[in-house]
């Protein structure tokens, strides 16, 4: 078994750090639900979370969610996309 923090242990570990926001796909159902949202290019749900209180994460828009998972938004280069 592996105690590498993934999912939402990881956003939760990242602000008991001290993190102000992590940028997360976001969910009610489940860590997967979370990133079957971005798989299906629904950017909707991804939300600065800001705080983790009750079992619940909140986003800085003041919406609460059971599922928060942490991603980064990258700039994609020249080189990555063969030009």
């Amino acid at each position: 078994m592996s105690n590498e923090l993934t999912g939402s242990n990881l956003t939760r570990a990242m602000l008991d750090r001290g993190d102000k926001q992590v940028w997360c796909a976001t969910s009610n159902d489940s860590d997967e639900d979370a990133m079957a949202t971005i798989n299906s290019a629904d950017y909707s749900f991804l939300r600065h979370i800001i705080s983790f209180d009750n079992n619940c994460f909140f986003c800085k828009e003041g919406h609460s969610w059971q599922h928060a998972v942490p991603v980064k938004k990258i700039a994609l280069t020249q080189d990555e996309l063969g030009l």
